[in-house]
Order: structure tokens, then sequence, then C-alpha cells
């Protein structure tokens, strides 16, 4: 039997188990895989339990999904500063400020300690959250044992 969870941070108020069943027997139906465009057309319907999951209004679905794109904008355009050794890396970046989510440019980031910690904890957490994703495959399992060690190793500032 498998077993279904949301991943951590998820905000899907349906049952995992519920959601994880139906999406697995919809992907059986369609030959073992699917599309998200295969999901959204299911969840049109109003008595389809994937329903309630999606934003169904929509100039405020064309608000979030504007947002979404400025996200995106955020999170690809790249910099070079001193800083960064001749690096590109990304001009703004993703921290939580006052329990909102904004994105600041990073050279605003890293002279401000509490925001540069609050960066390097997110890396610590992301490298350890892959290191887990990927631990279970032994073809990866030394390469992944040195990961964990430079998570150790990470300075805090």
């Amino acid at each position: 039997m498998k077993i279904y969870e949301w991943k951590d941070g998820a905000r899907i108020k349906k049952d995992p188990q519920i959601i994880g069943e139906y999406i697995d027997s919809i992907a059986t139906k369609y030959g073992g895989s699917l599309s998200p465009k295969v999901l959204v057309d299911l969840a049109g319907d109003p008595e389809n339990i994937l329903h309630d999951i999606f934003l169904w209004d929509d100039s405020l679905a064309a608000t979030k999904y504007r947002e979404d794109q400025a996200r995106n904008l955020l999170r690809n355009i790249m910099v070079t500063i001193e800083e960064s050794k001749g690096e590109q890396i990304k001009a703004f970046v993703n921290i939580k400020s006052d329990g909102e989510s904004v994105y600041k440019p990073i050279n605003s980031v890293i002279s401000n300690p509490s925001e540069l910690k609050y960066i390097i904890d997110q890396a610590r957490s992301e490298l350890s959250a892959f290191v887990k994703k990927y631990g279970k495959y032994k073809a990866l399992a030394e390469s992944l044992y040195q990961v964990k060690e430079a998570i150790n190793k990470m300075p805090v500032p």
C-alpha cells in the first residue's frame, strides 16, 4: 500500500491519501503518466474531488498567475557582484520578513547579518532535504555523505 502525505509547507487542505490515490488512478487511466492540464480539466467539474483545490474565480486566478510570473522573474534574474568572485548569483533572494515572504537585493542581504544567517540556514535546510530525498539511492551514497559533511562545516554568521 502506498502512503501519501503532503510535502512540508504544502497549503492543501484535502486528505493527501485520498488525493494521491485519485491522481494515481488517473495516471493509470492515462497510460502511467499525466499532465497538469489533465488534472485541471478534470478538476473543472464541480463534483470532482480536486475542484476545491483550484481557484476558479478567473479575475483572482489571473492576479495570482501574474504574481507567480513576478516570482519567476525575481527568481531568475542574475547579477555579478564583487562578493561573488565573478560568478553570477541571484540578484534577488527570497527571505521571510515579519512573517511575510519578500524578495530583497542580494547585496542588501549580504550586508545584513540576520538576513544572511536566514539565507545560510535556508541553504542548510535545502541541502539536508536534498540528502534526505536522494539518500535512498546507493549510487549516490558517497557523494551525499560528502554533502552531509559540507553541511556540517557551513559557517554560521
